[in-house]
């Protein structure tokens, strides 16, 4: 496409007349999707929902689809709607923040307080959670669950003196037992039956 032959007030009214009739047809696009929905043409044409119809079958992409729906499905229950999108006082992000708020008693006066100067998303969104404050979240206090005790040998719990006094004996001939590995393990196995049979010597 080549531009460079216009003027620089040409190209900018261009633009200007291009958005004017995309908004156009964005809201014509809005009523068509409407009507296909109502008569549930989806269906007949083997999609399960409006959405796949959109995505699948018109190549839009899922944020385009799930925008378009939403309006085209609120213009139908508010037909003011339209006129707002063609005239480009209103946009569908508008429409996407405004939808769980709109009632047939206040769709008027929120969708002429989103349309104007509040263009912006943060904007309205900023204006709605001043019109529709969200109680504050109470503080909760939770009890932890209380942690499980680790079990001790009955050996151990008994003969605790023993059993301190047999780690510097360890200590000691650890070098022994490096060398020799069958060795520490006799010992040790040894050491264990010994402080079984002291505590069940105790026991008795």
């Amino acid at each position: 496409m080549e531009l460079t032959s216009l003027l620089d007030e040409e190209l900018l009214g261009s633009v200007a007349t291009l958005l004017g009739a995309e908004r156009e047809l964005c809201a014509k696009l809005l009523a068509h999707l409407a009507e296909i929905e109502s008569r549930k043409l989806h269906l007949k044409a083997g999609f399960s929902s409006m959405f796949q119809l959109c995505v699948d079958h018109h190549g839009m992409s899922e944020g385009q689809a799930f925008r378009r729906i939403l309006a085209a499905r609120l213009a139908r229950r508010f037909p003011v709607i339209y006129s707002l999108v063609a005239s480009g006082a209103l946009h569908l992000s508008a429409l996407q923040l405004l939808h769980e708020h709109l009632t047939e008693e206040n769709h008027r006066e929120l969708l002429q307080a989103a349309s104007g100067k509040r263009k912006r998303k943060h904007e309205i969104e900023d204006w709605l959670a001043r019109r529709f404050p969200k109680p504050d979240v109470p503080p909760r206090i939770r009890k932890l669950p209380e942690r499980k005790r680790r079990s001790h040998h009955p050996c151990n719990q008994r003969t605790g003196a023993r059993r301190n006094l047999n780690w510097p004996w360890l200590e000691r001939n650890r070098r022994v037992f490096s060398r020799c590995p069958k060795a520490a393990s006799r010992s040790s196995s040894r050491r264990v039956a010994a402080c079984g049979r002291s505590s069940r010597g105790r026991s008795t």
